[in-house]
């Protein structure tokens, strides 16, 4: 019972969604398996070590918590003594920047379901095509096309009730996904049926998701693997929005 408290409490705590972040150096294997082997972690016998890094004070940790047929994330700070481990949000005392793992967007790599934009800074979304904040989003980009480059990745919500069927109408057409994504009707996906290819890849997505962490829609992160504000991004470009 204090085991199932102690995992709960720190996933109650430490769950957090940055617009931006201080990037540490990696960790080492040697250090890796000490974390491992302090007595609280290893008490819970399904905590492993996805990846670590090292700020020169605390070691940002991203651990694996495995629930049988599922898993869940969690991040948790350890001190450089190792003698304290610390939930929460740890932030930069100068800047007031999180202390962040970025996620590893490697696996993301030539993956999309297509790209928008010619600029040279490139974000990956995850969007739903149901999702308003999505909507409100994507029918900005136009307007910042030329400086930043969206490669669009589709991450359907349980309680949209259309979005998995909107998602794959999206994906299996050839060309002006974009334009079609911004513009689609109930017509256009209702009675559709789509080949065994599309219903494969956006398993592939969702997965993706649940590997980086995505809970929400619209989620974008950089090249760095940093999690991006849709607003802060927007914002960056000249482009305001008053979310409700």
């Amino acid at each position: 019972m204090k085991k199932k408290l102690l995992v709960s409490l720190f996933v109650a705590l430490g769950m957090y969604s940055y617009s931006s972040a201080e990037i540490l150096g990696l960790v080492d294997d040697s250090t890796k398996s000490k974390i491992e082997n302090l007595p609280i972690i290893k008490k819970q016998g399904n905590m492993k070590i996805e990846t670590a890094r090292f700020n020169g004070d605390l070691y940002v940790v991203n651990f694996k918590i495995d629930k049988g047929e599922r898993s869940q994330n969690l991040v948790l700070y350890v001190t450089k003594n190792f003698k304290n481990i610390i939930s929460g949000n740890a932030l930069n005392s100068k800047t007031g920047q999180p202390l962040l793992i970025p996620k590893d967007v490697s696996v993301l790599k030539e993956k999309e379901d297509f790209t928008y934009g010619t600029g040279d800074k490139v974000f990956y979304l995850f969007t739903d095509p149901e999702c308003p904040y999505c909507k409100e989003f994507e029918k900005h980009l136009p307007q910042i096309k030329d400086k930043i480059k969206v490669k669009f990745f589709f991450y359907p919500l349980n309680f949209h009730e259309n979005a998995e069927e909107m998602s794959k109408y999206i994906m299996s057409q050839k060309n002006k996904k974009f334009e079609k994504l911004l513009n689609i009707e109930k017509e256009d996906y209702k009675s559709a049926k789509y080949p065994q290819a599309i219903e494969k890849k956006l398993q592939e997505h969702k997965e993706f998701a649940s590997k980086l962490g995505v809970k929400g829609t619209p989620s974008i992160l950089d090249e760095d693997g940093r999690a991006v504000s849709w607003i802060n991004l927007l914002s960056s470009y000249g482009i305001n929005i008053n979310a409700k």
